[in-house]
């Protein structure tokens, strides 16, 4: 069991960035938070051990990934890279080394949130224990937090998009690339809306600096509707009375450009009453912290401290 003051390293590997920091067993403060950029050309391995060579007295890692976790094992989702828990604390010679699907980190994080850092788009009091927690990146991930603060995390990004959904971007433009949720629902979903719309490629963060164009304009409307629509079907699937909370910098940036109130009508729009009545009293935030899965790390470990 980690001991009280022991050093950690925390790691999150995602799509598009590493972001790293060390803390102490037993603590809430990070120390040396870091992020960086990683190429497909990048040699993962060589970076974690260069990182933990430079760490004095390390004796723990956690170690966040994006993708699904099977027997202590991570094939990542968006990169051609595998990570096995007893491989790596071999590799990096500690004590223990800690796996973590990156939405089973952000629901260890989830359960030290503060009011203050959320943004209500629908405010609304809890009416069971289930929470939905969701936030497109270079994916769209996803988990479920229920009673008793149970973290289940889920692969909604590479759920096939519903019709309803299918049927309205086929209202705006003639598609063939829109297969599974994160297709469209993240940041390279957001490129291809515009693509469609101007057959130009562009970044999701040129997108939302060009938000004057009338294009990034009409590709953020469009991205932002088909959202709300997979929100409704979530909610309808889940009924997270706890709330739906959504993370990532990506809609942190989008909420400078959302119209709430529209968007709240369209995650209610076209259902029967009594369901209109149920969503209506799902409260519908967005988290304002970053560096998120690294304070869910953090969390983890404590919490095996504590037990």
């Amino acid at each position: 069991m980690p001991k009280v003051g022991s050093k950690v390293l925390l790691i999150d590997i995602g799509g598009t960035n590493i972001r790293t920091c060390t803390a102490f067993v037993g603590s809430s403060e990070l120390h040396n938070e870091n992020k960086e950029k990683i190429s497909a050309n990048n040699n993962i391995d060589d970076y974690l051990k260069s990182i933990a060579s430079v760490e004095t007295n390390l004796d723990h890692v956690v170690c966040s990934v994006a993708g699904p976790k099977m027997n202590d094992q991570i094939n990542m989702t968006n990169r051609n890279y595998q990570i096995n828990s007893q491989q790596m604390q071999s590799m990096l010679g500690v004590q223990n080394f800690y796996l973590l699907n990156d939405w089973e980190s952000i629901g260890y994080f989830f359960n030290s949130r503060s009011e203050n850092d959320i943004h209500y788009l629908n405010d609304a009091k809890p009416f069971n224990e289930t929470a939905l927690i969701i936030g497109p990146g270079t994916g769209l991930g996803a988990a479920l937090i229920s009673k008793n603060n149970t973290v289940l995390s889920t692969e909604i990004g590479n759920v096939a998009i519903s019709s309803k959904i299918l049927k309205f971007l086929e209202n705006k433009f003639h598609q063939d690339s829109f297969h599974i949720n994160e297709d469209l629902i993240s940041g390279r979903g957001l490129s291809s809306i515009y693509k469609y719309l101007t057959g130009d490629d562009l970044s999701p963060e040129n997108i939302l600096l060009n938000s004057n164009n009338t294009e990034s304009v009409q590709s953020i409307s469009i991205f932002l509707q088909s959202f709300a629509y997979l929100l409704k079907e979530l909610a309808l699937s889940y009924l997270p009375g706890n709330g739906i909370f959504i993370l990532g910098g990506l809609c942190r940036s989008l909420l400078e450009f959302m119209n709430e109130k529209n968007f709240i009508e369209q995650f209610l729009d076209d259902l029967k009453p009594m369901h209109h009545n149920l969503l209506s009293n799902i409260r519908i935030g967005v988290i304002k912290k970053e560096m998120t899965p690294l304070i869910g790390n953090l969390n983890f470990i404590n919490s095996i401290h504590l037990h």
